[in-house]
């Protein structure tokens, strides 16, 4: 009898320490993915891949949120016209290898699940921070060796191969540590975003990326909209102080963005001309995905413009690859992503890294968007699933968390 009553708790014991073991290793995993985003595209994967594996094997236990999130529905067509975008492609073949990009989106479901307090959240922002800030460390080195990207080597890229994938992904770290540094709860946690912030951004100058720094411009003003609306007004001044105090090369880069002369610029609109002509053509499913670039020589006014990969342009692109209810769908979705978060990030009840996340979720939609004008940033993987990552971090926070109503 002594000998079963010591066994009965003992067995009751073992799932509970063995789930213990398994909620541990799960978030742990979930932290390595989050620290190798900012970094490199292959450690991500690695870490993604062990993370969906854990995940996976202990999907029937997970908590998932009572309510489904109001991006489902836009994200659900958007992801179904992309494939029938297949179906019709103009060559199905190519675009159904190339749709084997959308399991990142396998972090959506992830995230929320694990994810569920807003103590993990700010655990995953942490990590975030110290991605970014590798990278920026790394970069920088190169950038002084001389051995970065760009013709000069002096722009910097760390390992993620090319510096508009390096400028996009420190654009959302620093606006996460922004966001870190007007809601976190601790003085020193405030502190610790704001030096952290300070140094992804100066790894953002260096990368000489145009398009991140408008939307990271972009993103400071959502973000003093959700935080602050009365500080707006005095933005234009923050933003000329800072160009002013930015080294010689990245105020000139700044400066160009304006200048309609500058060959880059003028290839750009080149491109959406071309561009809106391949919509014209394919209005409805697209050409199909990784099309625009065979499809893309047909329509160039002259024989010496030069061949694109892409339209630099998340708009023209999603229309030209995918048809205009696609667009429409993406822009829905962005839309909802961006929506709920704003609400979390202005109530004052809910918890201070709940708020956080909220507000790094809006702000990383306005930045996406708006530097999305320039560059195919969501057909970038390192920084759509970095963005995905961020987009939905406050959703999967559990009811306990969140305030009533």
């Amino acid at each position: 009898m002594r000998a079963d009553a010591i066994a009965r708790p003992h067995d009751a014991a073992g799932p509970e320490k063995a789930g213990d073991l398994y909620d541990k290793a799960l978030l742990y995993s979930l932290l390595l993915f989050a620290f190798f985003c900012p970094i490199s595209i292959g450690g991500a994967q690695a870490a993604g891949a062990l993370t969906f594996i854990i995940w996976l094997g202990g999907v029937l236990r997970l908590r998932l949120p009572e309510q489904a999130p109001p991006f489902l529905a836009p994200l659900a067509l958007f992801l179904g016209l992309t494939l029938v975008a297949v179906v019709f492609s103009t060559d199905p073949l190519r675009s159904l290898y190339n749709v084997r990009s959308l399991v990142i989106f396998l972090v959506i479901p992830v995230v929320t699940s694990v994810v569920n307090t807003a103590e993990r959240a700010r655990s995953v922002l942490i990590a975030f921070a110290a991605g970014g800030l590798f990278t920026t460390a790394w970069g920088a080195y190169g950038v002084l060796a001389g051995n970065a990207g760009g013709e000069s080597g002096t722009r910097l890229t760390g390992f993620l191969g090319h510096y508009m994938t390096a400028g996009g992904v420190l654009m959302l770290v620093t606006l996460a540590m922004l966001a870190a540094a007007v809601l976190a709860s601790r003085r020193w946690e405030r502190i610790a975003a704001i030096a952290a912030a300070a140094s992804t951004a100066a790894g953002l100058g260096l990368a000489q990326t145009r398009n991140a720094y408008v939307g990271l411009a972009m993103g400071v003003i959502a973000l003093l909209f959700a935080w602050r609306p009365g500080i707006v007004a005095l933005l234009p001044f923050v933003l000329s102080l800072a160009v002013l105090l930015s080294p010689p090369i990245v105020r000139e880069r700044i400066f160009s963005i304006v200048d309609l002369e500058d060959e880059s610029i003028q290839s750009r609109f080149v491109m959406a001309d071309n561009g809106v002509g391949i919509i014209a053509d394919f209005p409805i499913f697209g050409a199909g995905p990784q099309q625009v670039q065979q499809l893309y020589p047909r329509y160039k006014a002259s024989e010496q413009s030069p061949d694109v990969p892409h339209l630099h342009n998340n708009f023209l692109q999603i229309a030209a690859e995918r048809g205009l209810p696609a667009l429409a769908a993406w822009i829905w979705l962005m839309i909802a992503f961006g929506v709920a978060p704003l609400r979390i990030a202005r109530n004052p009840d809910a918890k201070p890294w709940h708020r956080v996340a909220a507000l790094a979720a809006f702000c990383a939609v306005a930045a996406l968007l708006v530097a999305g004008l320039f560059e195919y940033n969501f057909g970038d993987a390192e920084v759509l699933t970095l963005f995905l990552f961020i987009a939905v971090l406050p959703y999967g926070i559990a009811p306990s968390e969140a305030p009533a109503g």
